[in-house]
């Protein structure tokens, strides 16, 4: 009986502890180590292999990767709890929603426009997300939206004109 009792203790002083001295308050944007950490909307994200995952899981996932530290607390430093939650569906692990600049955004939009079944709506979706977050200053935001929303909503009559757009804003 002892122990049930000490062990309920420990579990409710464990968790009363988490609540009240949690470094991790959500509700506020942080920064980790000089990484610009994203206040993640509400919205559907998917891992790898395409279960949904939520915040916690993400921050869980998180601390887990920086307490085991080497190449994975790096990795983890890098990616960020955004990169955890929604990873980059273009292929660059390291890169996160956050650390979309227009060199990256044009590259990933013309990715997608030099073949139509590289647009999909995971990528749009996330592409998109990192255009409205908008941490990197983005010159041409504007752009990158009417062009998304358009590829979001499935529609791609200006398709050319779309991808001629992004390669004169290169020049």
């Amino acid at each position: 009986m002892k122990i049930v009792v000490f062990v309920i203790f420990v579990i409710v002083a464990g968790g009363l502890t988490l609540f009240f001295f949690s470094p991790w308050d959500t509700s506020k944007k942080q920064e980790y180590k000089g990484v610009p950490a994203v206040s993640v909307q509400p919205q559907e994200v998917y891992t790898e292999n395409g279960d949904q995952i939520t915040e916690d899981e993400a921050l869980s996932t998180y601390n887990e990767m920086i307490s085991r530290g080497g190449k994975e607390a790096e990795d983890a430093e890098q990616k960020g709890i955004d990169g955890i939650q929604a990873p980059n569906p273009f292929g660059d692990e390291l890169i996160n929603r956050a650390h979309i600049d227009d060199k990256k955004a044009q590259k990933y939009i013309l990715y997608m426009a030099s073949d139509k079944k590289k647009i999909t709506k995971q990528r749009v979706r996330w592409l998109l997300y990192a255009v409205s977050m908008d941490k990197m200053g983005l010159k041409h935001k504007n752009v990158y939206n009417k062009i998304l929303n358009r590829w979001k909503n499935n529609d791609f009559s200006q398709f050319e004109s779309d991808k001629q757009k992004i390669l004169n804003l290169q020049k």
